[in-house]
């Protein structure tokens, strides 16, 4: 998916999950900016709606990459997820509030995404 790419990779390894790795881990990050011009950035974007409707406040669980790499390597069982490597890893609560999230998308104006913001030049952004 891209730029007329094929990607072949992890169902954790995309830049979505790599944005929740970075804030499980950093959870009292004030500011969040990112900017993508292609449908890869678009799981960055998902990633980066943390916020429930009416609210002010996130929680993350932890991201699949966090367990997967500083867990057993082992996905936890659908019979048995209070058994799972998975459960080891609690949810963290972010420092983040709504109105500092600024995901941005770069392209063409008709260009459907998830970001909030949107501009048709990298140049715009700086």
């Amino acid at each position: 998916v891209g730029k007329k790419n094929l990607e072949v990779r992890p169902v954790a390894v995309n830049k979505g999950e790599i944005v929740k790795r970075i804030l499980y881990r950093n959870p009292d990050s004030e500011f969040i900016f990112c900017a993508g011009d292609d449908k890869t950035d678009e799981d960055m974007f998902r990633a980066l709606s943390l916020f429930p409707p009416g609210t002010t406040k996130a929680t993350l669980d932890a991201p699949m990459s966090v367990t997967l790499i500083d867990g057993d390597d082992t996905p936890p069982s659908p019979s048995t997820p209070s058994e799972s490597s998975w459960s080891t890893f609690p949810a963290v609560d972010l420092a983040i509030h709504k109105e500092a999230v600024f995901t941005t998308a770069v392209g063409h104006s008709s260009k459907r995404t998830l970001a909030s913001w949107h501009v048709t030049t990298p140049q715009e952004i700086v």
